[in-house]
């Protein structure tokens, strides 16, 4: 396992990130619309994350998956939705709010784990 990565991406990277995603889920839409829209927040925050060098090795889309489904793939979606009916920043998904950097990656209870997106397991600071 690797210590937990913050990712240094730009604040135009972040906003065109954000962007995306905020056309991409909606506040009002169902599980099945937001699963059917998870290869697109995978690869927006892929782009997005492959700007970092220190961020490498990404998940590909099926190890995306993967890790959703081994995390929880309802928890996830529910908070996809919740991110965008509450206004939260995207960037939560890259670890850009503080709340993020203290939750523990072994679930979702409140922020997305940027591990989901990484071909490693990752660990936090003990």
């Amino acid at each position: 396992m690797r210590l937990r990565p913050i990712p240094n991406i730009t604040s135009t990277t972040l906003q065109e990130m954000s962007r995306k995603l905020g056309h991409t889920i909606y506040p009002l839409d169902n599980d099945n619309s937001i699963c059917k829209s998870l290869d697109i927040v995978w690869l927006t925050i892929y782009k997005a994350l492959s700007q970092d060098p220190m961020m490498q090795p990404l998940a590909n889309q099926d190890k995306f998956e993967q890790n959703v489904k081994q995390k929880g793939e309802q928890v996830f979606i529910n908070l996809l939705r919740d991110i965008r009916r509450n206004n939260n920043s995207w960037g939560d998904l890259l670890g850009n709010g503080t709340s993020f950097l203290l939750a523990d990656l072994k679930c979702f209870d409140h922020h997305l784990s940027l591990d989901v997106f990484l071909k490693q397991n990752l660990k936090g600071p003990n």
